[in-house]
C-alpha cells in the first residue's frame, strides 16, 4: 500500500488545453473518464480554457504552471483546434499561422519539461473536424443570435484540412523535442461513423469522450501514471480494524 506520510506526495496530472479539455469534465467526458480511472491514485488538475489558441495560452503557462505550488507528474497540452480557425471566417480572432503555433506549442512544451518536478510532457493534437455538422452548428447559432436575419448563410470556419495541418505541426513539434504524442486527428478518424463523436463538429460527445480516453491512457500509462501503476492511497477499508482503527492509520 501507498501511506503518504510528510515526505509523500499525491502524484498530478495537468491538463492544459481549449474548450476540448475545459468540457471535459462534462458528462462522460475524456476527463472525467481520466479522473475515474485515476482515483485515490492521482490528482488530474482540468485548466481547460474555452476559446484560447496558443498565442494568449503561452502568455498564461507561468501562472498556470508556475515553479511552486503546483508539482505535476504529467503534462497534457491539448491546443490547436482554435489556432486553425480560418483567417478570414466568423472566428478569425482565434487564427494563429501555422508556424507561429508551433513555435508556441514548443516553448510551452519546453516550460512545462523544465519544471522541478520534471513531469512528462505530452502533446496531443487537435481532432478532426466534422464539416458537415460543424457548419449546420454555426448557421443554428447565426440564426439565434439576431445577426442572421437577412438568411445569409455563413461559410464553414474550420476545416478537417486544416486541422489536419495543425495536428501534424503538433506530431512535429513532439518529435523534434522527443515526447509522446496523441494524435487525435488520426485516432478518431480511425473509429467507425467517426463524425458522431463531435456533436457540433468541433467539440466531443459522450462517445467521443470515451474515443478520446482510450486514445489518451496508453500515454499517461507510458508515463508510469496508469491505475495499474499506483497504489491506493491509504489503507483499503477492509483492511482497517473496526475495533482498532489505530493499529491500521494511527502511524500514518
Amino acid at each position: 500500500l501507498h501511506l503518504p506520510g510528510a515526505a509523500a506526495r499525491r502524484r498530478t496530472v495537468v491538463l492544459f488545453g481549449d474548450s476540448l479539455t475545459q468540457q471535459g469534465f462534462g458528462p462522460g467526458g475524456w476527463v472525467a473518464r481520466l479522473a475515474e480511472a485515476l482515483q485515490r491514485r492521482a490528482d488530474v488538475l482540468n485548466r481547460g480554457l474555452s476559446g484560447y489558441n496558443t498565442r494568449w495560452a503561452r502568455l498564461l503557462l507561468p501562472r498556470v504552471l508556475p515553479g511552486e505550488g503546483v508539482a505535476p507528474d504529467l503534462v497534457l497540452l491539448f491546443f490547436g483546434a482554435n489556432d486553425a480557425a480560418l483567417p478570414d471566417r466568423c472566428n478569425a480572432r482565434q487564427h494563429v499561422p501555422l508556424a507561429e503555433y508551433a513555435a508556441n506549442l514548443q516553448a510551452m512544451a519546453e516550460h512545462a519539461r523544465g519544471l522541478p518536478s520534471r513531469p512528462e510532457v505530452v502533446l496531443v493534437t487537435p481532432p478532426p473536424v466534422a464539416e458537415a455538422a460543424r457548419e449546420a452548428h454555426i448557421n443554428s447559432d447565426h440564426a439565434n443570435d439576431g445577426t442572421g436575419g437577412s438568411g445569409e448563410r455563413l461559410a464553414l470556419e474550420r476545416t478537417d484540412a486544416a486541422a489536419g495541418e495543425y495536428a501534424a505541426a503538433c506530431a512535429e513539434v513532439a518529435a523534434r523535442l522527443g515526447l509522446r504524442c496523441v494524435d487525435l486527428h488520426r485516432g478518431l478518424k480511425a473509429e467507425p461513423g467517426w463524425e458522431a463523436l463531435l456533436w457540433d463538429g468541433l467539440h466531443f460527445s459522450p462517445e467521443g469522450g470515451a474515443a478520446v480516453f482510450r486514445l489518451v491512457m496508453p500515454a499517461v500509462e507510458a508515463a508510469g501514471l496508469g491505475p495499474g501503476a499506483l497504489a491506493l492511497d491509504y489503507p483499503d477499508h477492509k483492511d482497517v480494524d473496526s475495533a482498532d482503527p489505530a493499529a491500521a492509520l494511527g502511524a500514518l
